[in-house]
């Protein structure tokens, strides 16, 4: 069947993702963040420094994204 995405927390990851927090604090707290703020989903991208973060809910990316967006570099991309 269909991986429904309140599932990919738990079955999706990123080697990178231990060795690159602990060195580097404010990715792995960003990624917190990130949840605490309703992501479905959040990963590391590639051997770090970018994170993408999931949502269904499309006001709340962008209530999300705008948060964010003047401190880091941030994309928004809302699938119809």
């Amino acid at each position: 069947g269909k991986l429904k995405l309140e599932n990919y927390r738990g079955l999706v990851n990123n080697d990178f993702e231990g060795p690159v927090m602990e060195e580097f604090q404010a990715i792995k707290t960003l990624k917190e963040e990130l949840y605490e703020k309703g992501a479905d989903f959040v990963l590391m991208s590639g051997s770090g420094s970018s994170l993408f973060a999931v949502f269904r809910n499309n006001k709340l990316a962008s209530e999300v994204n705008k948060y964010y967006e003047s401190h880091y570099f941030t994309f928004l991309h809302n699938h119809v």
